[in-house]
């Protein structure tokens, strides 16, 4: 018994030893859009403005995994904030039912560092 007191609490001291900094969460500002809205080649001086959405983003720990590691959701102005601890996500928005079918979103690749992080995220409508 006391010498797994002793093991713990020399263990204990090591995780909070004076000087000793956790890695800083880091916060993850991102909009959602869907985009390209107008069909064709692009002519000078035509706008086509990408759409803000509100949608589901899945947040993942690696390229392959199938279970998101957390998720957030897009406001109406496709806008989103997350704080997640410093690494690598990758960042999936789900297509809005009403575009099943014709659009689709891939996973974007994010390192998150311990100050903010910006990035847009593509629903692509396919047109072309």
């Amino acid at each position: 018994m006391r010498v797994s007191l002793q093991v713990g609490l020399s263990f204990l001291a090591l995780a909070v030893a004076p000087g000793a900094t956790p890695a800083a969460a880091g916060a993850l500002l991102g909009k959602v859009v869907l985009a390209p809205l107008c069909p064709g080649p692009a002519a000078i001086g035509r706008q086509c403005p990408a759409k803000a959405i509100s949608t589901t983003i899945d947040i993942f720990r690696s390229s392959d995994a199938h279970d998101p590691y957390r998720r957030t959701k897009s406001d109406g102005h496709g806008e989103f904030r997350i704080v997640l601890e410093p690494g690598r996500y990758w960042l999936q928005p789900r297509v809005p039912e009403q575009y099943a079918g014709a659009a689709f979103a891939k996973p974007v690749e994010v390192t998150v560092g311990a100050n903010t992080t910006k990035v847009t995220l593509v629903v692509d409508t396919g047109m072309r």
